[in-house]
């Protein structure tokens, strides 16, 4: 799959398939998370992305495809890619600034370099300025003590194609409090009557809700806060009482947050006494962890 063949339905984990799930049961291959290691970057170091990808019963391996883009359109137009790679280099003729294609492999990366820093450095303040024709529209960059780009990642099956867009923050201040990706919980086997709602409880820890100081859009200093937690729990049969949960601190608890309700399917309904249930934990800086827990039903 060539880059160039990027199509401008970008949508955040939206397929493009024949037909669409239901939000968290998986039921066809699926795009289920993006990530950058680390979360944010900081000059001269190397990013890597890898996704989640849920093969489900397909036998074809998929097809990536990676880039990234400094500013997207609005997602009413599918987010494309509003500044071309020609133009931001005529920005900064004495570097090289990195294309925007980044491979077709499960995993790509992207260096936080001299012409990547000088290329959206330039951009955000011809942005400022208001000298950056057709990008007032578009969904603008954070440029105040960091720069912001956008990874882009397509997956492609025979019978199937998934998208997504993912933003990572890349640093300029000195000493940065970095984000560090939540924990993975545990994989411990679970034993579940089928066709019974039985409440299932995870591990989430303390220490998953960093403190950071957040500069706001109209406030001369940062304030000082702590992340929001979002789980979205995908299963492979059955349903959730909730498809995600959300920790908000010193509004929710984390045992709540941490805790849901899952029905699985009767033993006449599952094709597979084998079921998994797969958890995405997310942050509001953009760190992510996911894991899998196999479940056995019986009677």
């Amino acid at each position: 799959m060539r880059w160039t063949r990027w199509a401008c339905c970008v949508v955040w984990l939206m397929g493009c398939g024949d037909t669409f799930d239901p939000s968290n049961l998986l039921q066809t291959p699926r795009l289920l998370a993006v990530r950058s290691m680390p979360a944010d970057g900081v000059p001269g170091e190397t990013l890597t992305f890898d996704a989640f990808v849920y093969q489900h019963l397909e036998p074809t391996a998929p097809i990536y495809a990676w880039g990234w883009c400094p500013v997207v359109g609005p997602s009413i137009d599918g987010y494309p890619c509003v500044i071309s790679h020609e133009k931001l280099q005529a920005m900064v003729p004495d570097v090289t600034v990195p294309e925007y294609g980044l491979g077709e492999q499960p995993t790509a990366t992207l260096t936080f370099d001299a012409g990547l820093h000088a290329a959206m450095t330039a951009l955000c303040t011809a942005i400022d300025a208001g000298q950056a024709p057709g990008i007032s529209s578009a969904v603008v960059p954070s440029c105040k003590g960091r720069l912001e780009i956008n990874i882009l990642m397509t997956v492609q099956w025979p019978h199937r194609t998934e998208r997504a867009i993912k933003s990572v923050p890349l640093l300029l201040m000195e000493n940065p409090v970095r984000n560090t990706h939540p924990t993975p919980g545990n994989t411990d086997l679970l034993v579940l009557r089928a066709g019974v709602p039985e409440k299932i409880q995870l591990e989430v820890h303390e220490s998953d809700v960093e403190a950071y100081d957040e500069q706001l859009i109209g406030e001369s200093e940062p304030q000082h806060r702590y992340e929001d937690l979002t789980l979205t729990w995908f299963v492979t049969g059955g349903s959730t009482l909730r498809e995600r949960t959300s920790f908000i601190r010193d509004v929710s608890d984390l045992a709540t947050f941490a805790s849901n309700i899952w029905t699985t399917p009767n033993m006449e309904d599952a094709s597979d006494l084998s079921q998994q249930l797969i958890v995405v934990l997310r942050d509001n800086r953009g760190g992510i962890t996911w894991w899998t827990k196999q479940v056995n039903l019986h009677e």
